[in-house]
């Protein structure tokens, strides 16, 4: 999974009650969108072994009640087997929960436009994949380059988080088709970058077609249906089915979206065929900073 955090002039955590301003909705937490991807799933093992385990000691049958120092080491080490740090896991847990919805109600759109892109722009989505794991994806422009973008995705989730920096070529948003990585760079949670060589920016291409494929905006003819989430609510918001590999998910979902959100517009998704869903935590149209150089 995918998604980020940027750090601007105004700090707030996500779900925390602030009034925001004309440029900055919901949780006011500059950053952008990230994908969700498997990344976040760690390390595969037998459906059930350590999640089984842990409730099984956590019911209090595999050891006895005179040590729970050992209890909580043994849950520590399960957790660490699972895939993910019982650090970053309990904060995003913590983040989850501080979440509340926002009393900002936004107007029916009077066009399906969508708004023009601009550097500094920000979205920050809450997902949950297929197996209830949540995390946070923020999507956002860094900069302009010949009439490219450095779109920034982090994904922050149970495995820490990861960062993706990519120059690309959007065109003119009506779809994919003429879309183009130029560059690509990774920050993985050790804190190393990478740049992906060129002759390997083919196969990272087809990797991120999910998240480019998302920027491509076609709302013309959609019904329209309200729609709440944690950053507000959203009146007349354009509504359609997307297929698999579009966004963060790889399942059909039924997507929201808003033309006061910026770059993608989406608002909500709500998987068809998985248990997956994302909904917006906030926006802004200035204030994104990268976190790869």
């Amino acid at each position: 999974m995918l998604r980020f955090e940027p750090a601007p002039e105004t700090r707030t955590e996500p779900g925390r009650a602030r009034r925001p301003d004309r440029k900055e909705r919901g949780g006011g937490i500059p950053g952008g969108i990230v994908t969700t991807s498997d990344a976040a799933d760690g390390p595969r093992s037998r459906p059930g072994d350590a999640e089984g385990f842990r409730g099984w000691l956590l019911a209090g049958r595999g050891l006895p009640r005179a040590v729970p120092a050992l209890a909580a080491l043994v849950t520590t080490s399960l957790a660490c087997f699972a895939g993910y740090d019982p650090a970053v896991k309990a904060d995003i847990d913590r983040r989850v929960k501080a979440l509340s919805p926002s009393n900002q109600t936004f107007p029916a759109p009077s066009a399906p436009t969508p708004l023009p892109l601009a550097v500094g722009q920000w979205t920050q989505h809450k997902t949950v994949d297929d197996k209830g794991r949540p995390a946070f994806l923020t999507m956002k422009l860094v900069g302009e380059d010949l009439g490219s973008y450095w779109l920034e995705i982090l994904n922050e989730g149970y495995t820490g988080r990861s960062v993706a920096k990519m120059l690309v070529y959007l065109g003119d948003r009506a779809n994919t088709s003429a879309a183009d990585i130029k560059i690509l760079k990774t920050k993985e949670p050790s804190g190393e970058v990478k740049e992906v060589a060129p002759d390997e920016l083919e196969g990272a291409r087809a990797s991120w077609q999910g998240a480019i494929s998302a920027m491509a905006i076609a709302w013309q003819g959609l019904p329209q249906e309200d729609t709440r989430v944690a950053a507000g609510t959203f009146k007349g918001a354009y509504k359609r089915e997307t297929a698999p590999g579009w966004g963060p998910f790889e399942s059909k979902s039924l997507a929201w979206s808003h033309p006061v959100v910026p770059l993608s517009g989406l608002v909500r998704s709500q998987g068809l065929d998985r248990k997956n869903n994302l909904e917006l935590v906030a926006f802004g149209e200035h204030g994104a900073i990268s976190e790869i150089q």
